[in-house]
């Protein structure tokens, strides 16, 4: 069995693991699933080596500096809008 297959069974297993436990409070099973299924897809990009360490964390700071960016921006314009701030 090559490294990619144990790493993809692996990760398979881990998501089954997930998707199966019993769901935290105030979450619906379609939110719990999808969770699942995105911390399971996550580590197939970098244990399969598709994507570098230093890829992995640069392009995440610049997803979440984006995000931070755009919910500043159009929740503060909304929050103006509608007069909470």
């Amino acid at each position: 069995m090559s490294k990619q297959q144990r790493s993809g069974l692996i990760v398979l297993f881990i998501g089954c693991i997930i998707w199966f436990m019993p769901m935290p409070n105030g979450l619906t099973p379609q939110a719990w699933h999808l969770f699942a299924i995105f911390a399971a897809t996550a580590p197939i990009l970098y244990g399969a080596d598709y994507v570098s360490m230093s890829d992995w964390w640069r392009l995440g700071f610049i997803i979440t500096t984006v995000n931070v960016i755009i919910w500043l921006v159009i929740g503060g314009a909304w929050w103006k809008f509608i007069g909470l701030w």
